[in-house]
């Protein structure tokens, strides 16, 4: 199997497969309120650029951290989440 290509690999950016139901973690992802807001932009590490309107803000998930950015490239670029996270999500999707 295939290594998903590194991006910006200091900061585990990736570009991946889509996973199955993308949309369903997705949804879950932005079912929260975020944990705390920065006030500076989330940065697409493919395009090289600040994404105005974009604020950088983390979120968590019963243990498991992610910032917008994560869900950004994720979204985007389908940028690998964490395994564990993954089946979290589809355990308790219902429970947002």
């Amino acid at each position: 199997m295939n290594e998903p290509k590194a991006i910006f690999k200091e900061l585990g950016v990736f570009i991946g497969q889509p996973i199955r139901n993308k949309k369903i973690v997705l949804k879950y992802l932005r079912a929260f309120k975020p944990y705390w807001v920065t006030s500076g932009f989330v940065f697409d590490r493919v395009k090289n650029e600040e994404l105005k309107g974009y604020y950088n803000a983390g979120y968590e998930y019963d243990g498991f951290f992610l910032n917008e950015e994560h869900i950004y490239h994720f979204g985007k670029y389908d940028m690998p989440l964490n395994e564990e996270f993954v089946k979290f999500v589809f355990h308790n999707k219902n429970a947002t």
